[in-house]
């Protein structure tokens, strides 16, 4: 089902979104932050377009409605909850050349000269110094 015979009603609802992508992409890079206000609109037209397809794919008899649904389902199923996943895990520590090198941490009650340690000899000879 194609509107004005150039694409379908899903991927104009699509082209809806690229704007906010734009704006929160410009925001990110100038100040890391994005406002919480644009994701719900964005949510929202994204929703609709899911369901405008679905509503295209709706026998799902066929090959192309069955893909719909893996498609989905697969995107709803996993991708979605894996990436809140991803972005609620506390941020990794970075590790220090000592930690990648294979030193021991600098034990409690030991003064800062005796916390640098030599590398192992199987180190590689980055972490010597």
């Amino acid at each position: 089902m194609t509107v004005f015979g150039v694409a379908t009603a899903a991927d104009l609802l699509r082209l809806l979104v690229l704007p906010g992508f734009a704006w929160a992409a410009y925001r990110d890079v100038r100040t890391r932050r994005v406002a919480s206000r644009l994701w719900r609109p964005l949510l929202a037209v994204g929703a609709l377009a899911l369901a405008v397809e679905a509503a295209g794919a709706y026998p799902f008899a066929d090959y192309a409605g069955r893909l719909f649904l893996v498609r989905a389902g697969f995107s709803l199923l996993f991708l979605i909850p894996f990436s809140l996943l991803a972005y609620r895990l506390p941020p990794r520590r970075r590790l220090s050349m000592s930690s990648r090198c294979g030193c021991s941490r600098r034990r409690r009650g030991s003064t800062p000269s005796a916390s640098r340690c030599t590398p192992p000899r199987s180190a590689s000879p980055r972490c010597r110094r």
